[in-house]
């Protein structure tokens, strides 16, 4: 698949090393020169200095050739953006990273497929820890649609 992922700090940059990984045509833009050089030196992976929310930047990164978009910047506004043009490039597939449950509904409205709040799953993912111990969260599928679960059932 050919991705593009805007914002390669933590997430976006271990996301970006993981496609690699599993044969993915990955392309990351960050507004933070520094960045990009890193994940191209050590990841090999081409970078675009600039933000999600230029058309230009787009055009240069290849949105009208992408299956997927993901906005993992730090800011809603560039993320909501990002998302709008990329949809007009008729990118089939766009996930954010919301940090502001206030634009859920924007997201929504902009056509994005997938919205992630790295605050819930953190706070999901403690409270399953505290209350039920012998469940552990395996993965999230289907485009965050369900999860798959292991359960360990003491003996009777």
């Amino acid at each position: 698949m050919y991705i593009i992922i805007a914002g390669i700090g933590l997430v976006g940059g271990e996301l970006a090393r993981r496609l690699v990984g599993n044969k993915h045509d990955v392309v990351a833009v960050d507004t933070d020169k520094e960045i990009c050089d890193k994940h191209y030196s050590e990841l090999g992976v081409i970078t675009i200095n600039g933000n999600i929310a230029d058309v230009e930047t787009l055009k240069e990164a290849g949105a009208g050739k992408a299956d997927v978009l993901v906005a993992a910047t730090g800011s809603d506004t560039d993320n909501l953006a990002g998302a709008i043009l990329a949809k007009s490039f008729g990118v089939s597939q766009i996930i954010v990273r919301m940090r502001n449950a206030a634009y859920e509904k924007a997201y929504n409205l902009a056509g994005v497929t997938s919205i992630t709040r790295t605050t819930d799953l953190m706070v999901n993912q403690m409270m399953v820890e505290i209350e039920k111990p012998s469940i552990r969260k395996v993965m999230t599928i289907a485009g965050g649609k369900a999860d798959i679960y292991s359960v360990i059932i003491p003996e009777m």
